[in-house]
């Protein structure tokens, strides 16, 4: 494929190994002979599940050695940002928070806070009430990254108002960083919304 010109490598590498792209019009016609094979939902859920443990690799709470693997998501952001529009498209907003908790702090520093945070309220209105879901750490987690875009786009009243249906100290109880997090973007509203008494507290 390389000496024909169908696939180009890359001088960017991981672990040693060469990275590969295909032109567009190389990539196109492959879209196309996959979606003909009938292989496309097998080789999308491999393509998934290397997208989730990729961005697992970038959460601080799961690998200490987290942000040493950050400029390893720069160079994945295409795929990263496929399979973030892949999970919605089939509102699978669970693996959307997964993907989106192991990116986060990456694109806080590199990336484009406004999009993240669209696809965060995606995620969101999919996700619906966290009381009457049973997998309501998901939801937490969702709505601490939700509450974080929202306070660092400038929208105070929004963050504060997504962690409203959450019980602060429950989630604390099973998940200490998630409630860390969502306290932590909770006093800085406060400190904002009240000036600074509640947030003290």
């Amino acid at each position: 494929l390389l000496d024909n010109g169908l696939l180009r490598a890359d001088r960017e590498r991981i672990d040693g190994q060469p990275r590969f792209t295909l032109l567009l019009t190389v990539r196109e016609f492959a879209a196309e002979q996959l979606s003909s094979s009938g292989e496309a939902a097998a080789v999308t859920t491999r393509f998934l599940d290397l997208a989730l443990e990729t961005a697992t690799l970038g959460d601080p709470v799961v690998c200490r050695d987290a942000p040493g693997r950050w400029p390893e998501l720069l160079v994945e952001a295409r795929n990263l940002q496929k399979a973030a529009r892949l999970l919605l498209e089939t509102g699978d907003w669970r693996g959307f928070t997964v993907l989106a908790w192991g990116t986060f702090h990456w694109i806080y520093r590199f990336g484009d806070m406004r999009v993240f945070a669209s696809w965060a309220e995606q995620a969101l209105a999919q996700a619906g009430d966290p009381q009457s879901d049973g997998d309501r750490a998901a939801a937490a987690r969702l709505r601490s990254g939700v509450s974080w875009a929202r306070f660092l786009l400038g929208d105070v009243a929004g963050s504060l108002a997504v962690q409203e249906p959450l019980d602060l100290d429950v989630v604390a109880a099973s998940d200490p960083a998630c409630a860390a997090l969502l306290l932590n973007s909770r006093a800085l509203g406060l400190l904002q919304a009240d000036g600074g008494a509640e947030a003290r507290d």
